[in-house]
This record gives C-alpha cells, sequence and structure tokens, in this order.
C-alpha cells in the first residue's frame, strides 16, 4: 500500500500557519518576561531597593515631601517653636526660612565659620535655597553626628547674611542658630498689633502670625531677598502646621526596615525636654521618665503632655514630631488619641485600643475644633494624655 501523499498547502493555508506559529512563539516571550519581571520586582520589594524614603503631607493642591531628615529638623523647629509659647504661625515661618537658607539641613561649624570670613556672596547669588532633593544619603550620617554634638539651641539650620541681602554683611550677621531664629520672632512679636494689620505689622518691623513668609523674612531681616522665601510657603505651612499641633493626622513617613538603628528612648527623652520642658512629661505630670535600662523591660515611653489649647493639640503635636524623628531614633510604632502609626505600614490608622476604649469619640474630639472635651465621653478627671512610642529591638 502506498502512502498517502500530503496535499501541498495553499498559499492562505501557508499564510495563517505562519501567523499561528508566530503568535505561539509570542506567547511564550511573553509569558517568560512577564514572569522574570514579576519575580525581578518581588525580590526587589523584598530587599526595599526602590523603595523611597520620604515623608509627606497630602493637601488639596497635591502631596508634598520631605526626606525623613528634613521632616526632623522641622518637627525640630515646630516643637521649640511652641516650647517658647509662640504660635505656630512661626514655626511655619522658621521652617520657611531654614528651607530657603539650608535646606532644612544641619550646617556645620565650619560651613558658618566660612561665611562669617567672606560675607554672604553665596546667599546673596542663591535664588531658590537648597537641591529638590534635599540632603543626600551621605549627609543622613553627617547630620546626626551634628546633633548629637550640638544643643538643641545652638543647632545651624539658617544662613548668615545682613538684611541689604549683598557680600558685606558679615559685620552684621543675621541669626543662624535655632536659639537665635527663635529669640529674633520673640523680640519682632508685637501682641498690642492686630493679628489682621499685617501694614501695620511691617510699618512697625514687628512680627505678626497674619504675616506672609515673604513679610515675616522682611521683618525678622532674613539674609535672602523676600521673594524667595515665598516660593516655600507652601511646604513650609503643610509640614509646620501638623508639627506644631494645629492639624492631626496631617504627616506620615515612609521608611525603610533595613538597616534601622537600634531603638533610642534616651535620645527622644532629651531632646523633648530641650524643645518642649515642662510641656511632655511621664504619666505622673511631673516629669520625664526614665528611659528603658533592661531587657527585661519594654521598648517604650509613655508621655502625657496637656490638654489642647485653642491654637495648638499638644498630643498630634507629639505624635507627629515622634513620626518625623522615627528614623533618627529607631521608633516603630506611635499611639495617640485613638491612632497609630507604624513603621511597617507607613500610615496611620485607628488603633486597637481605640477600638476597645471608645476611640471613636477621641477621634472626634481630637480632629473638632470646638475644644470640647478630650478623651471618652463623660471623663472630666484626665487633664493629660498619653502618647506612647514603641521602639526598635535589636
Amino acid at each position: 500500500m502506498t502512502p498517502r501523499r500530503r496535499e501541498p498547502l495553499t498559499r492562505p493555508e501557508a499564510r495563517r500557519r505562519r501567523r499561528w506559529r508566530a503568535a505561539a512563539a509570542l506567547t511564550v516571550v511573553v509569558l517568560g518576561v512577564g514572569g522574570t519581571a514579576y519575580a525581578t520586582w518581588q525580590f526587589i520589594e523584598e530587599q526595599e531597593f526602590l523603595l523611597d524614603e520620604r515623608c509627606e503631607v497630602t493637601t488639596a493642591d497635591g502631596t508634598l515631601q520631605l526626606s525623613p531628615t528634613q521632616a526632623h529638623n522641622a518637627a525640630t523647629i515646630s516643637a521649640a517653636a511652641i516650647g517658647r509659647e509662640l504660635p505656630p504661625e512661626a514655626a511655619v515661618h522658621v521652617v520657611a526660612f531654614s528651607l530657603q537658607e539650608s535646606d532644612l539641613s544641619l550646617r556645620a561649624p565650619a560651613e558658618s565659620a566660612a561665611e562669617a570670613m567672606t560675607g554672604a556672596e553665596e546667599s546673596a547669588d542663591d535664588d531658590g535655597g537648597g537641591t529638590e532633593d534635599g540632603p543626600d544619603d551621605t549627609a543622613v550620617d553627617d547630620e546626626r553626628a551634628k546633633r548629637q554634638d550640638t544643643s538643641l539651641e545652638d543647632l545651624e539650620l539658617f544662613t548668615r547674611g545682613g538684611p541689604s541681602w549683598d557680600a558685606g554683611t558679615a559685620q552684621n550677621p543675621t541669626a543662624i542658630t535655632l536659639g537665635e531664629v527663635l529669640t529674633s520672632v520673640e523680640d519682632a512679636w508685637d501682641a498690642d498689633i492686630p493679628q489682621d494689620d499685617a501694614e501695620a505689622a511691617l510699618d512697625e518691623d514687628a512680627w505678626t502670625p497674619t504675616l506672609t513668609a515673604a513679610e515675616a523674612a522682611e521683618v525678622l531681616q532674613r539674609p535672602h531677598d523676600p521673594s524667595f522665601y515665598a516660593e516655600h510657603a507652601s511646604q513650609a505651612r503643610a509640614f509646620g502646621w501638623p508639627l506644631a499641633g494645629g492639624q492631626p493626622l496631617g504627616m506620615t513617613c515612609h521608611l525603610s526596615q533595613r538597616d534601622v538603628p537600634a531603638g533610642d528612648p534616651e535620645g527622644v527623652l532629651d531632646e523633648l525636654d530641650s524643645a518642649l520642658p515642662g510641656i511632655v512629661t511621664g504619666t505622673d505630670g511631673s516629669s520625664l521618665p526614665e528611659p528603658p535600662d533592661s531587657a527585661d523591660q519594654p521598648m517604650s515611653l509613655e508621655l502625657s503632655v496637656p490638654e489642647r489649647t485653642e491654637s495648638t493639640d499638644y498630643a498630634w503635636l507629639l505624635a507627629q514630631w515622634s513620626v518625623a524623628a522615627a528614623e533618627a531614633y529607631g521608633i516603630q510604632h506611635v499611639d495617640a488619641a485613638g491612632f497609630a502609626w507604624d513603621r511597617d505600614s507607613g500610615t496611620w490608622a485607628r488603633s486597637e485600643s481605640s477600638a476597645q476604649e471608645g476611640g471613636d469619640s477621641e477621634g472626634e474630639d481630637t480632629e473638632g475644633e470646638d475644644g470640647e472635651g478630650e478623651g471618652a465621653e463623660g471623663d472630666d478627671t484626665t487633664e493629660r494624655t498619653t502618647v506612647t512610642l514603641t521602639f526598635r529591638e535589636e
């Protein structure tokens, strides 16, 4: 029996077969590339190579960001301003000054000494402050070292210069340390001028909370052209306001879990004692607690703050300061006013204790503006609010 002869393919049939083979080959390639890409992405996610560490505030105009180091400096400025009983607007203005003059980064004493010798030529030529991306990775360790070696009042977050904005200002320099700048605000604050009369404040060279960042820079004789400070007004308010206790749930930070420093409760207590003396205490309301000193003690601090005032919610000031300082001090978890922030998620959420103890009323009270009550409804015996910080354990 002769084998059956295969009929030759017609041209359309051959074309269809080639297309089918090409489609099958393409499908195999796509699946292979897709699988490789997914596996690579999963590996990168697990290793956090692409994590953009940042602190952010979402506003009506979008999301504004700072690096964790910049956010910590903004939190330090804001807390120190409130510690001096200045209005939250003072914190906003001083954050704007630092954004323009040093990109919210600590300056080494050598930098300031060089400026004192050469005047403020660089300041006069600077038309926009620091870099858009903020401090690079290599600057983070230097920043921490400067903090450890310098008192809070002596932190240099500003540029030397003078009100004429030219090179000949070394003989009459402006304030460059945090303590000096806040003192200049205190000295220029005239409570007798109506807060809505910015023109009168400018005429009297007085600072009031209603001045714009540019006007405040002019009154306080900052070293750059006042118009430059206006460019940072939105970002300064977005961060300075919640960090000064003016807004709950205003700021969060997304931080890496790799190379997290060991928890440093003592560092937290030292900074809070300098920035907010007598405001932040232990739960006894009289003094700051002792840091955990043994492996048997939990790595946590229970702190308390006064009830909120018309302008400042101290619980949220402390809570958001803690988030901003989390990278530096190894803070893992912050629990305040019925909400909790966790380093793993980088978000605020209702805390478990809030759900169990009537936290809904706490959250509503915190966000309200009428200043009525705090904590569980009908509880008029508690005059201080507790904020709990949990630290990374080695």
